[in-house]
């Protein structure tokens, strides 16, 4: 131990974009390089004030453990509450952060590339031809259609915008309501669902959220209808999605996330061509993980300065 902070997860390429931020951001904190097995955790963390947390689950006892030296906690991504437990850290007097837009803009990208290979059959047409079939069919012209958006925080709202500009007719239904300078129209969720060309899921995983888009919506839309989802596996019920992709009207689903990750083989959804698939890394851009490290090393900075 030589500093008063240690990132217990460190990748190499997060280890080197480290080296080229100046001394003041990265000054005091130690690096543990790769994932540390949970019974190395205690050890790894002992006597430091800080803790940078990558994808590392922290458990209860971690942080008991930790409580005698730790004061600050900070998670590199959103969704910290699936790795670290912010209400019991603030009961042991640790600061339980996260980062939060750091990917806004990668994030909307992706969705819309993926609503682009969904409508083209890009990854169908990728697979066919690699596997010897030259077969050129019909895909989807997007300008004049209409795009629901389901959730229009920051990433939904840069969506919005993007699609607008590229000439899609935006819907969009927010929990919180819809920020009216948005180029959209207000809408129920059910409406959303029933007059959608295509809908992109922007929504929180919570347990409010868990499976929020089954049956009823995803029988409900057009025929042919793309669903993306770059935002958590969890909110889609999974059966219900494999079903309106093979006997229902949905006609094609472009997916970054899932209820489980890595996605098993054997998922349904590996097995069906109307389906395309990416691992979790609408997020992941050199431009969004430098805002990352970057804004999480301000924020653990500040905390050992001032708690």
């Amino acid at each position: 131990m030589t500093g008063h902070s240690i990132y217990i997860d460190c990748a190499e390429n997060m280890r080197a974009l480290m080296a080229t931020y100046p001394s003041a951001l990265t000054e005091g904190i130690d690096l543990h390089m790769g994932d540390p097995g949970q019974s190395d955790l205690p050890e790894i963390i002992r006597g430091y004030k800080g803790v940078l947390n990558g994808h590392t689950v922290m458990t209860p006892d971690l942080l008991k453990v930790g409580a005698e030296t730790l004061r600050s906690v900070v998670f590199l991504g959103t969704g910290v509450a699936n790795y670290v437990d912010p209400a019991l850290g603030e009961a042991l007097g640790i600061a339980v952060r996260n980062v939060a837009g750091y990917g806004d803009r990668s994030i909307a990208e992706h969705a819309f590339a993926l609503l682009m290979a969904g409508a083209r059959g890009l990854a169908k047409m990728d697979r066919e031809i690699r596997d010897g079939t030259w077969r050129a069919f019909e895909g989807i012209e997007l300008a004049g259609k209409t795009l629901g958006i389901v959730g229009t925080g920051a990433v939904g709202a840069e969506l919005c915008r993007m699609a607008n500009g590229f000439g899609m007719n935006c819907l969009a239904w927010n929990r919180s309501g819809v920020d009216p300078a948005l180029p959209c129209r207000e809408v129920p969720l059910d409406q959303l669902f029933r007059k959608a060309d295509a809908i992109s899921l922007h929504i929180a995983y919570a347990e409010e959220t868990y499976e929020m888009i089954g049956a009823p919506l995803l029988q409900s839309v057009k025929p042919g209808a793309i669903l993306v989802n770059t935002a958590r596996g969890g909110v889609v019920d999974d059966a219900a999605l494999a079903t309106a992709l093979t006997d229902g009207p949905l006609g094609h689903a472009a997916l970054d996330v899932f209820t489980e990750e890595p996605l098993d083989a054997g998922s349904p959804l590996c097995q069906l061509e109307n389906v395309t698939l990416t691992a979790h890394t609408a997020w992941k851009t050199p431009d969004a993980a430098d805002r990352l490290m970057r804004r999480g090393l301000e924020i653990l900075q500040h905390d050992i300065q001032t708690l």
